[in-house]
Protein backbone atom coordinates (compact mmCIF):
# COMPACT_ATOMS: atom_id res chain seq x y z
CA UNK A 1 0.00 0.00 0.00
CA UNK A 2 1.67 3.55 -1.25
CA UNK A 3 -0.09 6.76 0.06
CA UNK A 4 0.16 9.92 -0.86
CA UNK A 5 1.58 13.38 -0.03
CA UNK A 6 2.41 15.01 -3.02
CA UNK A 7 5.64 15.87 -5.34
CA UNK A 8 7.97 15.12 -2.25
CA UNK A 9 6.40 12.01 -1.11
CA UNK A 10 6.98 10.68 -4.47
CA UNK A 11 10.72 10.99 -3.77
CA UNK A 12 10.51 9.93 -0.60
CA UNK A 13 8.90 6.47 -2.02
CA UNK A 14 11.72 6.57 -4.44
CA UNK A 15 14.40 6.65 -1.88
CA UNK A 16 12.49 4.05 0.25
CA UNK A 17 12.18 1.39 -2.66
CA UNK A 18 15.71 1.98 -3.61
CA UNK A 19 16.88 0.63 -0.49
CA UNK A 20 14.08 -1.89 -0.63
CA UNK A 21 15.62 -3.05 -3.61
CA UNK A 22 19.12 -3.40 -2.64
CA UNK A 23 18.23 -5.41 -0.03
CA UNK A 24 16.37 -7.61 -2.64
CA UNK A 25 13.14 -7.41 -1.19
CA UNK A 26 10.64 -8.38 -4.16
CA UNK A 27 7.49 -5.52 -3.99
CA UNK A 28 6.53 -6.30 -7.59
CA UNK A 29 5.45 -10.01 -6.64
CA UNK A 30 2.87 -8.71 -3.96
CA UNK A 31 -0.85 -9.58 -4.93
CA UNK A 32 -1.69 -6.29 -4.69
CA UNK A 33 0.07 -3.32 -5.14
CA UNK A 34 -2.26 -0.44 -4.17
CA UNK A 35 -1.46 3.52 -5.37
CA UNK A 36 -2.92 6.53 -3.88
CA UNK A 37 -2.46 10.10 -4.96
CA UNK A 38 1.62 10.22 -5.36
CA UNK A 39 1.67 6.27 -4.08
CA UNK A 40 0.16 5.89 -7.76
CA UNK A 41 2.73 7.12 -9.37
CA UNK A 42 5.59 5.28 -7.69
CA UNK A 43 3.39 2.03 -7.59
CA UNK A 44 3.02 2.05 -11.49
CA UNK A 45 6.86 2.12 -11.24
CA UNK A 46 6.99 -0.95 -8.66
CA UNK A 47 4.82 -3.76 -10.90
CA UNK A 48 6.65 -1.93 -14.02
CA UNK A 49 9.85 -3.30 -13.26
CA UNK A 50 11.35 0.01 -12.80
CA UNK A 51 15.10 0.18 -11.45
CA UNK A 52 14.47 2.40 -7.99
CA UNK A 53 18.55 2.58 -7.74
CA UNK A 54 17.91 4.63 -11.64
CA UNK A 55 15.05 6.65 -10.42
CA UNK A 56 16.68 7.80 -7.31
CA UNK A 57 20.19 8.68 -8.92
CA UNK A 58 17.84 10.60 -11.50
CA UNK A 59 16.53 13.05 -8.43
CA UNK A 60 19.84 13.59 -6.97
CA UNK A 61 21.66 14.07 -10.71
CA UNK A 62 22.50 17.97 -11.02
CA UNK A 63 20.69 18.65 -14.06
CA UNK A 64 18.11 16.38 -15.37
CA UNK A 65 16.39 17.53 -18.55
CA UNK A 66 13.29 15.84 -18.31
CA UNK A 67 13.02 16.52 -14.58
CA UNK A 68 13.77 20.27 -15.08
CA UNK A 69 11.17 20.23 -17.74
CA UNK A 70 8.22 18.94 -15.62
CA UNK A 71 8.93 21.35 -12.84
CA UNK A 72 9.08 24.52 -14.89
CA UNK A 73 5.53 23.34 -16.56
CA UNK A 74 4.27 22.83 -12.66
CA UNK A 75 5.28 25.77 -11.93
CA UNK A 76 4.09 27.89 -14.84
CA UNK A 77 0.58 26.17 -14.42
CA UNK A 78 -1.97 28.28 -12.60
CA UNK A 79 -1.85 27.61 -8.72
CA UNK A 80 -4.86 28.34 -6.33
CA UNK A 81 -4.58 31.49 -3.44
CA UNK A 82 -3.46 31.36 -0.09
CA UNK A 83 -6.67 31.11 1.43
CA UNK A 84 -7.89 28.46 -0.67
CA UNK A 85 -4.85 26.11 0.51
CA UNK A 86 -5.19 26.95 3.82
CA UNK A 87 -9.03 26.28 3.39
CA UNK A 88 -7.79 22.35 1.43
CA UNK A 89 -5.53 22.07 4.60
CA UNK A 90 -7.88 22.04 7.08
CA UNK A 91 -10.82 19.90 4.80
CA UNK A 92 -7.71 17.39 4.69
CA UNK A 93 -6.23 17.38 8.26
CA UNK A 94 -9.14 19.03 10.49
CA UNK A 95 -12.18 17.97 9.02
CA UNK A 96 -14.52 15.07 10.18
CA UNK A 97 -14.21 12.21 8.70
CA UNK A 98 -14.42 12.20 4.84
CA UNK A 99 -17.83 11.25 3.03
CA UNK A 100 -19.34 11.07 -0.31
CA UNK A 101 -20.91 14.37 0.79
CA UNK A 102 -18.09 16.02 1.96
CA UNK A 103 -15.99 14.93 -0.99
CA UNK A 104 -18.53 16.10 -3.40
CA UNK A 105 -17.95 19.54 -2.20
CA UNK A 106 -14.34 19.18 -2.86
CA UNK A 107 -15.16 18.00 -6.26
CA UNK A 108 -17.04 20.63 -7.39
CA UNK A 109 -14.32 23.17 -5.91
CA UNK A 110 -12.04 21.10 -8.28
CA UNK A 111 -14.47 21.06 -11.56
CA UNK A 112 -14.71 24.89 -10.78
CA UNK A 113 -11.20 25.74 -10.32
CA UNK A 114 -8.72 27.75 -13.30
CA UNK A 115 -5.87 24.79 -13.76
CA UNK A 116 -4.53 23.18 -16.69
CA UNK A 117 -6.38 21.44 -19.25
CA UNK A 118 -6.87 17.83 -17.76
CA UNK A 119 -5.28 16.62 -21.30
CA UNK A 120 -2.08 18.71 -20.51
CA UNK A 121 -2.00 17.10 -17.12
CA UNK A 122 -2.03 13.60 -18.42
CA UNK A 123 0.22 14.47 -20.91
CA UNK A 124 2.87 15.42 -18.25
CA UNK A 125 1.92 12.18 -15.88
CA UNK A 126 2.48 9.96 -19.11
CA UNK A 127 5.95 11.85 -19.96
CA UNK A 128 6.81 10.93 -16.63
CA UNK A 129 6.04 7.11 -16.47
CA UNK A 130 7.13 6.88 -19.78
CA UNK A 131 4.05 4.23 -20.03
CA UNK A 132 0.42 3.93 -20.92
CA UNK A 133 -0.72 0.04 -20.48
CA UNK A 134 -1.21 -1.30 -17.54
CA UNK A 135 1.81 -2.65 -16.46
CA UNK A 136 0.22 -5.73 -14.32
CA UNK A 137 -3.28 -7.18 -12.94
CA UNK A 138 -1.77 -6.62 -9.30
CA UNK A 139 -1.70 -2.54 -9.68
CA UNK A 140 -4.76 -1.14 -8.49
CA UNK A 141 -5.26 3.00 -8.47
CA UNK A 142 -7.76 4.71 -6.66
CA UNK A 143 -9.84 7.86 -7.17
CA UNK A 144 -12.60 9.88 -6.16
CA UNK A 145 -15.78 11.10 -8.61
CA UNK A 146 -15.76 14.61 -8.53
CA UNK A 147 -19.38 14.93 -8.83
CA UNK A 148 -20.10 11.89 -6.66
CA UNK A 149 -17.55 11.57 -3.89
CA UNK A 150 -17.73 7.88 -4.71
CA UNK A 151 -14.45 5.79 -4.50
CA UNK A 152 -13.22 4.13 -8.06
CA UNK A 153 -10.56 1.61 -7.74
CA UNK A 154 -8.93 1.35 -11.12
CA UNK A 155 -7.34 -1.94 -11.91
CA UNK A 156 -6.38 -3.61 -15.78
CA UNK A 157 -9.89 -4.68 -16.00
CA UNK A 158 -11.17 -1.23 -16.87
CA UNK A 159 -8.85 -0.81 -19.33
CA UNK A 160 -7.85 2.63 -18.49
CA UNK A 161 -4.81 3.93 -19.68
CA UNK A 162 -2.56 3.32 -16.56
CA UNK A 163 -1.33 7.56 -17.31
CA UNK A 164 -5.17 8.70 -16.99
CA UNK A 165 -5.96 7.09 -13.39
CA UNK A 166 -2.48 8.30 -12.18
CA UNK A 167 -3.22 11.48 -13.26
CA UNK A 168 -7.04 10.95 -11.71
CA UNK A 169 -5.31 9.64 -8.45
CA UNK A 170 -3.29 12.63 -8.38
CA UNK A 171 -5.36 15.42 -9.19
CA UNK A 172 -5.26 17.36 -5.89
CA UNK A 173 -8.04 19.11 -5.89
CA UNK A 174 -7.51 23.08 -7.25
CA UNK A 175 -3.95 22.37 -8.02
CA UNK A 176 -4.42 19.59 -11.03
CA UNK A 177 -7.92 19.15 -13.17
CA UNK A 178 -10.16 15.87 -12.16
CA UNK A 179 -9.23 13.76 -15.09
CA UNK A 180 -12.54 12.39 -17.63
CA UNK A 181 -12.11 8.92 -17.36
CA UNK A 182 -15.05 7.01 -19.41
CA UNK A 183 -17.77 9.94 -18.87
CA UNK A 184 -16.83 10.72 -15.53
CA UNK A 185 -14.62 13.09 -14.19
CA UNK A 186 -12.00 11.95 -11.16
CA UNK A 187 -10.07 13.36 -8.55
CA UNK A 188 -7.21 12.59 -5.77
CA UNK A 189 -7.84 9.37 -4.19
CA UNK A 190 -6.10 11.14 -1.30
CA UNK A 191 -9.31 13.19 -0.59
CA UNK A 192 -10.92 9.53 0.85
CA UNK A 193 -7.87 8.48 2.74
CA UNK A 194 -3.92 8.90 2.46
CA UNK A 195 -3.75 4.80 2.01
CA UNK A 196 -6.97 3.57 1.24
CA UNK A 197 -5.56 0.94 3.31
CA UNK A 198 -9.21 -0.71 4.31
CA UNK A 199 -9.10 -1.82 0.92
CA UNK A 200 -6.25 -4.28 1.49
CA UNK A 201 -9.05 -6.14 4.38
CA UNK A 202 -8.87 -9.88 2.61
CA UNK A 203 -4.92 -9.51 3.01
CA UNK A 204 -2.69 -11.45 5.85
CA UNK A 205 0.55 -9.11 5.48
CA UNK A 206 -0.22 -5.02 4.72
CA UNK A 207 2.76 -3.44 3.88
CA UNK A 208 1.87 -0.04 4.38
CA UNK A 209 4.57 3.00 2.70
CA UNK A 210 3.42 6.74 4.06
CA UNK A 211 5.61 9.10 2.70
CA UNK A 212 4.97 12.32 5.21
CA UNK A 213 4.11 12.33 9.22
CA UNK A 214 0.45 12.19 9.44
CA UNK A 215 -0.51 14.77 11.22
CA UNK A 216 -2.40 15.05 15.03
CA UNK A 217 -5.98 17.09 14.82
CA UNK A 218 -9.77 15.67 13.59
CA UNK A 219 -9.98 12.72 11.65
CA UNK A 220 -9.38 14.05 8.06
CA UNK A 221 -8.53 11.86 5.22
CA UNK A 222 -4.22 12.76 5.82
CA UNK A 223 -4.61 12.77 10.18
CA UNK A 224 -3.41 10.27 11.93
CA UNK A 225 -6.58 9.44 13.51
CA UNK A 226 -7.57 8.31 10.43
CA UNK A 227 -4.56 6.33 9.46
CA UNK A 228 -4.67 4.27 12.96
CA UNK A 229 -8.15 3.57 12.35
CA UNK A 230 -7.86 1.97 9.37
CA UNK A 231 -5.01 0.08 10.51
CA UNK A 232 -6.46 -1.12 13.39
CA UNK A 233 -8.82 -2.56 11.49
CA UNK A 234 -6.89 -4.29 9.34
CA UNK A 235 -5.25 -5.94 12.57
CA UNK A 236 -8.84 -6.75 13.95
CA UNK A 237 -9.60 -8.59 11.06
CA UNK A 238 -6.01 -10.85 11.12
CA UNK A 239 -3.80 -9.01 8.92
CA UNK A 240 0.02 -8.21 9.90
CA UNK A 241 0.77 -4.78 9.21
CA UNK A 242 3.97 -3.05 9.01
CA UNK A 243 4.11 0.94 8.45
CA UNK A 244 7.35 2.64 7.20
CA UNK A 245 7.18 5.92 7.37
CA UNK A 246 9.39 9.18 8.32
CA UNK A 247 10.81 9.58 11.79
CA UNK A 248 10.61 13.28 13.42
CA UNK A 249 14.47 13.51 12.22
CA UNK A 250 13.85 12.90 8.54
CA UNK A 251 14.67 16.48 6.86
CA UNK A 252 13.27 15.73 3.53
CA UNK A 253 9.83 14.82 5.22
CA UNK A 254 9.52 17.42 7.96
CA UNK A 255 6.28 18.39 8.99
CA UNK A 256 4.34 20.65 5.41
CA UNK A 257 3.46 24.34 6.47
CA UNK A 258 -0.56 24.47 6.46
CA UNK A 259 -1.57 24.88 3.00
CA UNK A 260 2.06 24.72 1.20
CA UNK A 261 0.94 22.71 -1.61
CA UNK A 262 3.47 20.87 -3.75
CA UNK A 263 6.76 21.42 -3.73
CA UNK A 264 9.19 20.54 -6.20
CA UNK A 265 12.45 22.08 -4.82
CA UNK A 266 12.24 19.47 -1.78
CA UNK A 267 12.65 16.42 -3.93
CA UNK A 268 15.94 15.75 -3.58
CA UNK A 269 15.98 15.95 0.48
CA UNK A 270 13.02 13.66 0.51
CA UNK A 271 14.75 11.12 -1.81
CA UNK A 272 17.50 11.45 0.66
CA UNK A 273 15.64 11.09 3.46
CA UNK A 274 13.68 8.24 1.95
CA UNK A 275 16.59 6.18 1.06
CA UNK A 276 18.06 6.94 4.53
CA UNK A 277 14.92 5.56 6.07
CA UNK A 278 14.17 2.62 3.88
CA UNK A 279 17.95 1.11 5.17
CA UNK A 280 16.87 1.03 8.53
CA UNK A 281 14.75 3.81 10.16
CA UNK A 282 11.92 3.35 12.94
CA UNK A 283 8.55 3.08 11.95
CA UNK A 284 5.44 1.19 13.20
CA UNK A 285 4.19 -2.22 13.12
CA UNK A 286 3.63 -5.57 15.00
CA UNK A 287 0.25 -5.83 17.02
CA UNK A 288 -1.55 -3.16 19.31
CA UNK A 289 -0.05 -0.34 17.91
CA UNK A 290 3.67 -1.51 19.34
CA UNK A 291 6.28 0.51 17.86
CA UNK A 292 9.35 -1.36 16.30
CA UNK A 293 12.20 -0.79 14.10
CA UNK A 294 11.11 -1.33 10.18
CA UNK A 295 13.91 -0.49 7.65
CA UNK A 296 14.73 -2.69 4.54
CA UNK A 297 16.34 -5.58 6.90
CA UNK A 298 13.57 -5.80 9.09
CA UNK A 299 11.35 -5.94 6.59
CA UNK A 300 13.13 -8.81 4.67
CA UNK A 301 12.94 -10.66 7.72
CA UNK A 302 9.03 -10.38 7.80
CA UNK A 303 8.50 -11.02 4.31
Amino acid sequence: MLGGGGLTGAAWLTGVLAAFEAARIPLGTADLVLGTSAGSVVGTQVVGGRSFAKQYRFLGAERVPARELLVRLYRAAPKPSPDVLEQLGAQLLDAPTSTEASRAIEGRAALAADTMPWPVWVALVALYLRRLRWPSPALAITAVDAQSGRLRVFRASDRVHVAQAVAASSAVPQFFPPVRIQGGRYMDGGTRSVTNADLAAAYDLVLLFIDHRALPGGMGPLSRAALDAEIEGLRAGGATVIEVSPDDASPGRARRPRGAGPQPARAVGAGRAGAGRGRGGAGRGGAGGMRVTVGAESCARTL
